[in-house]
């Protein structure tokens, strides 16, 4: 890379042995300094403050954000960092003024010795919390922070799904060779969306003939034959019933959904989507055809309208095409509510662009040390 020497995995781990006055910012325990300059202050943590004022300041930043999502929320991110980030490789980097946060950038480094967003896995947009009236001045603090704290045992900085229309496209290229980062970014995967207009046979209109006429005809079938019924399902008592039955579900889906189901979904979202629906953050939409629950809808809250996490349905009730019927039902739901998007994640399945969505491109951006 760059025609510099890369260090494997085995031997950065001897060389810490090694010599470990030398590391700083991948080091286990040692103090890390701070960075003040022109009134702003620039720390990187290896934990989650455990200043009092913390959680406010990191919800009042949240609300200043107007692109955050639950995502950025902390019940989100500690969920991710606790079970997805190894003891010890955790790295939060903050900038803040007076009692003021002004950005949050939570990090972990991964097996590669890349500090990275983590959970990209299970996480959409992972666009960092900066302060939108402060964004260049945080990120040159960020970068400056960095850059005295580097050591040479880490790679680089990888940022994960990264919004193509993300103010840090327009800041980092020319903020990072002046401290000594080399800018580069890529797409790895795109997010549809749904533009809503104000009615459902106003969307019916702006989609293909062919399937508008195959989506009446299908809610039709289901109305009809198979004794459809709706519920969006919001307090808690009735969520986690119906999550495991739509986690059963994703079980028995092909591979590999089913094996991702077993072995990370499952597991993170019984310890999270509690929490999430205690705070208003998360709520399901239950079809069920044939007297039977069948189709599930695993939604998150946002200011632009529902984002649509994942899905399932029963393979024994396929004939009844439950997963457009879903997707049908949830769309009139959000258009009677006058959401202006109705976000369908990551993800390129061919349904989504049947049901007319456009592309929102999510990049990799990486910064390495020159």
């Amino acid at each position: 890379m760059s025609g510099k020497l890369q260090l494997t995995g085995r031997m950065r781990g001897a060389l810490r042995s090694i010599v470990p006055a030398a590391l700083r910012m991948s080091h286990a325990s040692c103090e890390l300094p701070a960075l003040t300059r022109e009134g702003l202050c620039a720390r990187c943590y290896r934990d989650w403050p455990d200043d009092p004022g913390f959680i406010q300041q990191y919800q009042q930043l949240m609300a200043r954000c107007t692109s955050s999502t639950v995502f950025n929320s902390l019940a989100w991110q500690s969920a991710v960092v606790n079970e997805f980030v190894p003891a010890g490789q955790f790295r939060l980097v903050t900038v803040t003024r007076d009692n003021q946060l002004l950005a949050a950038v939570p990090l972990g480094i991964n097996t590669a010795a890349m500090l990275e967003t983590p959970g990209r896995w299970l996480t959409d947009y992972l666009d960092p919390l900066v302060d939108p009236q402060a964004t260049r001045q945080c990120w040159s603090m960020i970068l400056s922070l960095l850059n005295s704290l580097w050591d040479w045992s880490l790679g680089g900085v990888q940022f994960h799904h990264v919004r193509g229309d993300s103010a840090m496209r327009r800041i980092l290229p020319e903020l990072a060779p002046m401290f000594e980062f080399e800018y580069s970014e890529s797409v790895t995967s795109i997010a549809p969306f749904i533009t809503l207009p104000k009615t459902w046979e106003e969307y019916l209109d702006s989609i293909d003939g062919h399937e508008r006429k195959e989506i009446k005809r299908k809610i039709r079938n289901a109305q009809t034959k198979a004794s459809l019924s709706w519920k969006t399902l919001k307090s808690e008592d009735e969520i986690i019933p119906a999550l495991e039955r739509a986690l059963s579900a994703m079980r028995q889906a092909e591979s590999p959904k089913a094996d991702f189901t077993d072995e990370v979904l499952v597991g993170f979202l019984r310890r999270l989507v509690p929490t999430l629906a205690k705070q208003g953050d998360f709520y399901l939409h239950e079809l069920s055809l044939e007297n039977a629950p069948t189709a599930w809808l695993l939604c998150l809250n946002s200011s632009r309208g529902p984002m649509i996490y994942n899905t399932s349905y029963d393979f024994s009730r396929k004939q009844w095409s439950p997963g457009i019927v879903s997707f049908s039902l949830a769309l009139q739901d959000a258009i009677a509510a006058g959401a202006p998007i109705f976000n369908l994640l990551r993800g390129a399945e061919e349904y989504k662009k049947r049901l007319g969505a456009q592309d929102l491109e999510l990049l990799k951006i990486q910064l390495l040390p020159q």
